[in-house]
């Protein structure tokens, strides 16, 4: 056997395997986040490495069907039936769009959320929206169904691994020919490929930078969250009420490091809101007012987590109501109370701007625009 004839180039094989363990890794990741709660700190936090990885991984398939493009494969044995041949193309065809699809839908979605976050890779360097997908307007729909496509390329790509990894292991153990060596970074002489060392450990130093530069900003990082309460107080009938979401989590992290790092994500299940008011509670849960079962969550992120003074920091995100976001900019104060240390804030709201009400009590002779809402989340 001719090994310089039937062998990928040390490059192809390099990209491939690097490919391949980040694919399998985000499948794992991205399976496995579906089955957290949307509100779990932990799922968003998994969601930010899931794109920064996916990211990485889409930039490294472009230079593999670069690749694949200006360099043809090896042959495959002559002792294959033709109709193995061209199951085998098509395997790799699909292959690749599929390893194509799965990030590039991802960056789809996220660049047509209606949340409008950003994105910043490895919680470090700003990475963009893919236009026009920021500026349509039907963004909800359009991130919607690229959600969907997301999630099915995923789980065909999951079935066609299997059946090519099932294949080359045939190839190994049954056919005992050399389809599957083609792709080994070492030849039969135990040396690696022209160009497969340093290739890989060229990915490795790069993808293994950006994550250690990335995540340099957070070895001092002196604030969680932890428990949180989220009150709100507004005005019926001139009688002041108030009320609370029984469910809430925070995500808070300050670097005087590094503050391009700090942010605040806070999220409230809009099903757990009371005032002790049946009545009250009973139209808070209808579809003109939270409508908890179409937008179960009210959500609040912001990356510009500025220091004021010495225990208080200015927070400027978006806060996000069934459906609609608005920008917001509230100071956040940090103080210790019974040997801990407390975050606590306030802001004001229009209701009218979250479609709270809208239809049922249009005007402020009931029920009053403003709403204040007040916090306080323990940091550890």
């Amino acid at each position: 056997m001719n090994d310089r004839i039937r062998r990928y180039h040390g490059i192809a094989i390099c990209l491939h395997w690097v490919i391949a363990i980040l694919i399998l890794g985000m499948l794992v990741v991205g399976t496995y986040m579906v089955w957290l709660d949307e509100s779990s700190p932990f799922r968003y936090s998994l969601t930010q490495w899931h794109k920064s990885f996916g990211i990485i991984a889409l930039l490294l398939i472009a230079w593999r069907i670069l690749w694949r493009l200006t360099h043809p494969p090896p042959t495959l044995p002559d002792h294959l039936q033709p109709w193995e041949k061209r199951a085998a193309g098509l395997t790799h065809v699909a292959l690749y769009l599929l390893i194509l699809a799965l990030p590039l839908s991802g960056w789809i979605m996220v660049s047509a959320s209606p949340l409008a976050l950003p994105t910043f890779l490895f919680d470090k360097i700003p990475w963009p929206h893919l236009p026009p997908f920021d500026k349509l307007p039907n963004k909800k729909e359009i991130a919607l169904l690229f959600g969907d496509i997301h999630a099915i390329a995923g789980y065909l790509l999951m079935l066609l691994l299997v059946a090519h990894i099932g294949a080359s292991l045939r190839h190994r153990f049954v056919l005992h020919d050399e389809v599957m060596a083609r792709m080994s970074p070492k030849a039969a002489d135990g040396r690696w490929i022209a160009g497969a060392r340093s290739t890989f450990v060229a990915i490795l130093f790069i993808i293994g930078g950006l994550v250690m530069y990335g995540y340099s900003g957070r070895d001092s990082v002196p604030l969680g969250a932890g428990n949180s309460k989220v009150r709100f107080g507004f005005t019926v009938q001139n009688q002041a009420l108030e009320g609370s979401f029984g469910e809430s989590t925070v995500e808070m992290l300050i670097d005087p490091d590094n503050p391009a790092a700090n942010r605040l994500h806070a999220t409230v299940n809009t099903a757990a809101v009371t005032t002790g008011n049946s009545q009250v509670d009973s139209t808070l849960m209808g579809e003109d007012w939270f409508d908890p079962d179409n937008h179960p969550r009210a959500i609040f992120d912001s990356r510009e987590l500025v220091r004021s003074e010495e225990n208080s920091y200015s927070a400027s995100g978006t806060l996000r109501i069934k459906g609609i976001a608005r920008k917001l900019s509230f100071p956040v104060t940090l103080t210790y109370s019974d040997d801990k240390q407390v975050a606590s804030g306030s802001f004001t709201v229009n209701r009218l701007d979250f479609n709270l009400g809208r239809d049922s009590q249009p005007d402020d002779e009931t029920v009053a625009y403003q709403v204040t809402v007040k916090f306080e989340f323990e940091v550890r």
